[in-house]
């Protein structure tokens, strides 16, 4: 769909302040100092990055039947904690407890609800179903804290556990000015569509309901999927009704609001159609559905290609009843194969026998996910396995860790069209023009080491040494101004301590000792972003090393193995450099030489902090020290 941008972005401001006010800035950084607390305790705050500040975005209900003259919209929020991660391990295990000792018919996937639809007793039933309404972000303090009692009755949720759910649901909102909002009714909890635990703690919150609803109904006889709900009740007409208001009245008694449907003899719940009357079931399609497969002659790795037409076959199989609801609904899904380009017909596949008698032994394999293009004509997979075979012969003591039974490859898809789209749609409604980076040179630009350009950030740059003994190139990388970077460059070509700090000053050194005058030259190579807050990859970094790993001059001053170099770009924002109550650690070892980067403990401070050392822990944290300390975290950040 196309919009306009001031029109979506007008669209978004109006979903965040229907919930949401507008905060300050400290509030990220007291997440991130709560964050950094809880990861010490867990010693992980040398792995787990801080809170990043991302826009949120929309996405649209096309397949309500007002649209696109309604636009409704969910709030898709990406600033989240990656404690939420830890968060949601712990969710995920008390949930399956739970589940596990009460039985209640908290569902997952279809074919579960399938399982317990072919046992109940369908005789002189209806349904009612209902539907809660912007079911995560309704979840409150107050109801959650009442789930996570009940859980204790099941099975052992301790004090730090419940914590760090609690920090979780600690959460902002970031708008199209980078403005930081949070939660009108309380600003300390939200529980967001988008964060790594929303879905387990709707599930926890969807358990405790389930037990409320005894008091109403068998266990048996309903059941929850996340925010979608169906019961098998029997009675005439009324008495289906007084249940109907009896569901209504238990969940707005807990802060939730639903939309019901009763008296139904046959309905739609989930992807399947389940009528009572002959005990059937079938693929169900909305209204507005655009079913589309992905093309034959996308890049994607042939097995997914050749799977596609067979696992659509099993999939509406598997939500069949019989053969001929089977026919009555395939010739949707048909069409929309025909359209993609593929030439298989779908067939009905009966489930057969999944037991067998092999045996199968367990192995600790490692994959190897090499990215999938279809213009790369190499056999990646067979040249890896080649390799195996080669470097690991049966002869070799390391042929037991490392063969073609324990390592495995599986290629992984190249970004999709939605991402592309959604990158896209970044650059646009950021709107910002690219920065003219000038000179600060004291006698203009004719000294300038880059032309007029030494205060350009975030690039790849090039040091081109003449002598007699010939003519050396280095490749290096800063995420700070070069003009800093030279700076750093020419004090390790004079002070003796430094003067191994790069392979470059360690050439300089050599020609100073050999009494050979020398000219350098800088030239830029490229420009590329470091890694940001929860980044995957640094570009930065990336282009170095290609560049180095591509160049087949042997005047190169780098040597090869630095390509297997750790980032020092991603340290900065690890939890280990937030001010806490508890002491800070020295950011990892990050083991060796960096590419271009000096050696020397204060050399990589002074390039990725720009600051001294940590000072000693703060005093314990109050309203006005918080604000003191994000504003030295800030400056000692930049």
């Amino acid at each position: 769909y196309l919009i306009k941008p001031e029109d979506y972005k007008k669209l978004l401001a109006n979903n965040i302040t229907a919930d949401y006010k507008k905060s300050n800035e400290d509030m990220v950084d007291r997440i991130n100092m709560e964050a950094a607390k809880i990861a010490r305790s867990l010693k992980l705050d040398g792995r787990i990055e801080g809170m990043a500040k991302k826009r949120a975005y929309l996405s649209m209900k096309d397949h309500k039947e007002d649209f696109p003259e309604r636009i409704s919209c969910r709030l898709i929020n990406p600033c989240k904690t990656n404690i939420g991660k830890i968060s949601k391990t712990i969710l995920e295990k008390i949930n399956l407890l739970v589940r596990k000792e009460t039985q209640l018919q908290q569902w997952r996937s279809t074919g579960e609800v399938l399982d317990w639809y072919k046992k109940i007793d369908k005789r002189r039933k209806k349904w009612i179903k209902y539907d809660i309404e912007a079911y995560y972000p309704s979840v409150t303090a107050e109801v959650l804290a009442k789930a996570i009692q009940f859980a204790r009755q099941y099975t052992e949720v301790t004090s730090q556990q419940e914590n760090i759910i609690l920090h979780c649901r600690k959460n902002i909102v970031v708008g199209n000015d980078d403005t930081v909002w949070v939660k009108k009714e309380n600003e300390d909890f939200d529980n967001t569509m988008g964060s790594y635990d929303s879905a387990e703690v709707a599930e926890l919150v969807g358990l405790f309901m389930l037990h409320k609803m005894e008091d109403i109904l068998p266990k048996d006889s309903h059941g929850l999927y996340r925010d979608d709900g169906l019961c098998i009740v029997e009675g005439s007409g009324p008495m289906i009704e007084r249940t109907k208001k009896k569901i209504v009245a238990l969940f707005k008694g807990e802060g939730f609001k639903i939309t019901t449907e009763a008296n139904l003899i046959a309905t739609s719940f989930l992807d399947v159609w389940l009528n009572l009357e002959d005990g059937s079931f079938k693929p169900h399609i909305k209204t507005n559905a655009n079913t589309k497969y992905v093309s034959p002659q996308s890049s994607h790795p042939p097995s997914i290609i050749k799977n596609i037409p067979d696992s659509i076959s099993k999939r509406l199989s598997s939500v069949s009843s019989s053969k001929e609801e089977f026919d009555k609904e395939v010739g949707h899904y048909q069409n929309a194969l025909d359209q993609a380009g593929y030439k298989e017909k779908l067939e009905y596949k009966m489930e057969g026998d999944k037991r067998s008698n092999k045996r199968f032994r367990s192995r600790v394999v490692m994959w190897f996910n090499p990215p999938f293009a279809s213009n790369v004509k190499t056999n990646i997979g067979k040249r890896f396995l080649q390799l195996v075979k080669k470097h690991f012969p049966p002869s070799s003591e390391l042929h037991k860790i490392f063969n073609t039974k324990t390592l495995k490859l599986s290629y992984s898809c190249c970004p999709s069209m939605e991402a592309l789209i959604a990158s896209h749609n970044a650059r646009v409604l950021k709107g910002k023009e690219k920065p003219a980076y000038g000179c600060n040179c004291r006698e203009g630009e004719d000294s300038c080491p880059l032309d007029g350009r030494c205060q350009t950030p975030s690039l790849v740059y090039e040091a081109k040494v003449e002598s007699s003994e010939g003519v050396r190139r280095y490749i290096g990388q800063t995420a700070i101004t070069f003009k800093l970077r030279w700076n750093n460059h020419r004090q390790s070509f004079t002070t003796a301590y430094k003067k191994h700090s790069t392979s470059l000053s360690s050439h300089i050194w050599q020609l100073k000792k050999n009494n050979t005058d020398y000219d350098i030259s800088w030239s830029t190579k490229s420009m590329a972003k470091p890694m940001e807050r929860g980044g995957k990859s640094c570009n930065l970094c990336l282009t170095e090393k290609s560049m180095i790993a591509s160049s087949k001059d042997d005047n190169l001053l780098n040597k090869r193995n630095e390509v297997m170099t750790r980032c020092l770009h991603r340290f900065p924002h690890l939890l280990n450099n937030w001010y806490t109550s508890l002491p800070l650690l020295p950011p990892p070892d990050p083991g060796g030489q960096h590419l271009g980067e000096p050696e020397h403990e204060e050399d990589q401070q002074h390039q990725l902090m720009q600051t001294p050392s940590p000072s000693p822990p703060p005093p314990p944290l109050t309203e006005e020290t918080i604000g003191t300390l994000t504003r030295s975290m800030r400056r000692r950040l930049q």
